[in-house]
């Protein structure tokens, strides 16, 4: 395992951050991997969470014409100066966050750190508020690569070709 074990791993492991090392050293030493792992999911969960929020504040930007304000010629020209986001990541991201709008679920899972940023991307491709639940429970235990060869070629509402398609996973 590449956890440390002893404490000097441990702090050597953590030398650059302090509230990982003040956590990892007070984990007994047999379960500091459980430590790291359980850290790690807090994380994923803290991070779906900020997606999440971040795509609803884009979203509101978009829709009030923020860049106006500060003078840029686009909203993708704000985006990408204030956030750093290309335009690529900005339409994604607020494709995302609009279609989440009508996706509860997909957006409590996106939330809770149950789904990655990238599962919901893909979700959101193909899902709508009358088979969300679908395709939610059809792609539970999926990769995000199964997930995108599943959604390839779909357009929202596809539910009859996930029934053939997810036999093959």
């Amino acid at each position: 395992s590449d956890a440390p074990t002893s404490e000097v791993g441990r702090a050597a492991f953590c030398a650059v951050n302090g509230p990982c090392y003040e956590i990892l050293m007070h984990a007994a030493h047999d379960t500091v991997w459980q430590t790291i792992d359980q850290t790690l999911l807090g994380l994923a969960a803290r991070a779906g969470d900020l997606d999440a929020e971040i795509g609803r504040w884009l979203v509101a930007a978009s829709r009030e014409g923020v860049h106006r304000h500060f003078g840029f010629a686009s909203f993708a020209e704000y985006v990408e100066r204030r956030l750093g986001f290309d335009a690529r990541t900005t339409r994604e991201r607020l494709r995302v966050a609009r279609a989440l709008e009508e996706l509860p679920e997909v957006r409590r899972l996106l939330a809770s750190g149950e789904r990655s940023w990238s599962a919901v991307r893909e979700i959101t491709r193909v899902a709508t508020p009358e088979n969300e639940s679908t395709w939610v429970a059809r792609t539970e235990r999926m990769t995000v690569r199964q997930l995108e060869r599943l959604v390839a070629g779909r357009k929202p509402g596809d539910e009859r070709l996930l029934e053939l398609r997810h036999r093959s996973f």
